[in-house]
């Protein structure tokens, strides 16, 4: 019982989040075995390619793990890498994970961020509580900022 709980109070403050920056307007986590993220493009057998979306895996080897999905304004052409800090149900402390974004990949307005691999070690079972996710331009500047209703909380 008592592991479940924050299992359903992520459930019940998943749709509530704060957008600090215009750029990103919904953000949301999902988890994603393997074969459910890939394309129609990869399952045919044509190559990597992603439609409305650009997806960047932390082990691009390994696309199964959970997916931080920004639905954006406008594509976020000028940002160059992704920070998150984040709890998961597994502990307490604050982790970080970052994403190198490749310039050419940033003209869609969807972005789906992976954990993946070595960097989710928790699988499924694990998820994230709180969170925070920044966009940032080449200056390191941050350029977006969306958080978690949990983050947010004082």
């Amino acid at each position: 019982m008592q592991a479940r709980f924050p299992f359903f109070l992520s459930l019940l403050f998943l749709p509530l989040a704060v957008a600090e920056e215009g750029l990103i307007r919904e953000a949301h986590a999902q988890y994603f075995a393997a074969g459910d993220i890939r394309s129609l493009r990869e399952v045919l057998g044509l190559g990597e390619g992603q439609g409305y979306r650009a997806v960047v895996r932390s082990d691009a080897g390994n696309a199964s793990g959970w997916y931080f999905i920004l639905e954006m304004a406008d594509a976020p052409e000028t940002a160059r890498t992704a920070r998150l800090e984040y709890i998961a149900t597994d502990g307490k402390e604050t982790r970080t994970a970052a994403w190198e974004l490749p310039a050419g990949k940033l003209k869609k307005r969807v972005l789906y961020l992976g954990l993946t691999g070595a960097d989710w070690p928790g699988g499924k079972d694990v998820r994230p509580l709180s969170w925070k996710l920044e966009l940032r331009d080449g200056a390191d500047t941050v350029i977006a900022r969306y958080k978690s209703f949990l983050y947010a909380m004082p």
